[in-house]
């Protein structure tokens, strides 16, 4: 993954078509084999038009995060961004909060290459129309919050 020149201004996508599967997510999606990048890859397609892939924005597994299952780091224009997910949070969640984690992640980033939005770190009413918009077209339950409570399930003792 590497970084590339953050030189334009987004403006906001178009609204994919709905999904055939019953939950709108496509169900490639939800298999647990499928790496995070190629899901990023897919939904920066169908709900951002591309625009965060071309502009270098990063998605990777932070094994030191534990107080929030995502993270959106901006570092400027010229420094990039990324999206880090908790790998110890997500491991034993349902496939939902993982996409719906990530989909979070990727609206911040979203509006992190936008110069028209000010106040880009918030959760108001630009990011909640982002986050209305995607949750309508896949039936995901993305929120405001990302619950770091004790994971659903752990095979692990």
């Amino acid at each position: 993954m590497s970084i590339i020149d953050l030189t334009h201004s987004p403006s906001p996508p178009p609204s994919p078509p709905a999904s055939s599967t019953a939950t709108g997510v496509a169900s490639w999606t939800l298999d647990v084999a499928t790496p995070v990048h190629d899901l990023f890859l897919h939904f920066d397609r169908l709900f951002f038009s591309d625009r965060l892939a071309e502009s270098g924005v990063s998605v990777v597994w932070s094994k030191r995060m534990t107080l929030c299952a995502g993270l959106c780091e901006w570092r400027g224009p010229l420094g990039g961004c990324t999206i880090k997910l908790s790998e110890k949070l997500l491991q034993f969640r349902s496939r939902a909060d993982l996409l719906s984690t990530l989909l979070h992640e990727m609206i911040h980033a979203y509006l992190f290459l936008d110069a028209s939005v000010s106040n880009r770190e918030d959760h108001g009413p630009i990011f909640c129309q982002h986050m209305r918009r995607i949750n309508a077209a896949t039936g995901l339950s993305i929120t405001v919050y990302h619950s770091a409570a004790a994971p659903a399930s752990s095979s692990a003792p």
